[in-house]
């Protein structure tokens, strides 16, 4: 009987150091994001572009013809579309061009779409530094893109949902001009906050 209430111990020692492990590994990872992201944002300047300081003016998709390509700035190796605003939950955060898995490792990825099309749907980690909080977003929060010549898009929270994580149809269609996802903490779903635009 010792021997086997020892070899119990022994396994639940084992998934409790994996456990552990595991969660260390994710807090490292999600300083290592926090830290990269805040070092874009000092090289993004606000709209700078080459060096050049441009000043933020408000915009909307409709000043745009939706099939001109977000401007891109070059990073550290990583081209950025521009930076993400969640003021309700202290978020401000660069947005990669592409995503891609190494990607959203560093920051929030543009996952489809365009700012100027009115259908962008941009993704990222649920780090807790990146869209970990995501799914406490309020109907009617402000949310704003800013891309790197200083126009800035505003939008207002009118719905979050939670999908399964192999839908990627409802994930992108363009009834949204903005979505936001993530995964939810155990991996098996995606909250997704869907935004309307503010035109001013």
């Amino acid at each position: 009987m010792r021997r086997y209430v020892s070899a119990w111990t022994v396994l639940g020692t084992l998934f409790l150091t994996a456990a552990l492990a595991l969660a260390g590994y994710n807090l490292a990872c999600d300083r290592l994001a926090e830290e990269a992201s805040e070092r874009t944002l000092e090289q993004l300047d606000n709209g700078a572009i080459e060096g050049e300081n441009v000043p933020t003016s408000v915009a909307s998709s409709r000043d745009f013809p939706s099939d001109v390509p977000l401007p891109v700035k070059k990073v550290d190796d990583n081209f950025y579309v521009g930076t993400l605003r969640i003021p309700s939950l202290g978020l401000e955060l660069p947005v990669m061009e592409e995503w891609s898995y190494e990607g959203l490792r560093v920051a929030p990825c543009r996952y489809a779409g365009s700012a100027y099309a009115g259908d962008m749907v941009i993704a990222a980690h649920s780090y807790t530094s990146h869209f970990g909080r995501l799914s406490s977003i309020s109907y009617g929060d402000e949310v704003s893109f800013a891309d790197v010549c200083g126009n800035v898009f505003v939008y207002k929270v009118v719905s979050v949902e939670e999908l399964q994580s192999t839908d990627v149809g409802a994930m992108v269609q363009s009834e949204w001009e903005l979505t936001l996802f993530t995964c939810t903490f155990d991996g098996s779903a995606r909250v997704a906050v869907r935004c309307d635009e503010i035109v001013f």
